[in-house]
């Protein structure tokens, strides 16, 4: 179900906004809900990558830096 809600957006925004709804014939509201929709799932993974970044250290699935250091260096990174 969609609900409506109100954004507050600089006046260069929503011009580049229209000029971009334009060029695609688009309307600016579904822009909007685009761009809202790529921005919340982009996050979101973040978040969850954050979450099981932190699980993983608290049960110790954790790799020493000199041991990730040593591993890129055998593969030719140059680090």
């Amino acid at each position: 179900m969609r609900q409506a809600t109100t954004v507050r957006l600089t006046s260069e925004t929503l011009e580049c906004i229209k000029l971009i709804a334009d060029a695609t014939n688009r309307s600016k509201a579904y822009l909007l809900q685009e761009a809202v929709e790529q921005y919340v799932q982009r996050e979101r993974a973040v978040i969850d990558q954050i979450r099981q970044g932190i699980d993983a250290m608290n049960e110790g699935r954790t790799v020493a830096h000199k041991v990730v250091k040593e591993r890129l260096r055998a593969k030719g990174f140059n680090v």
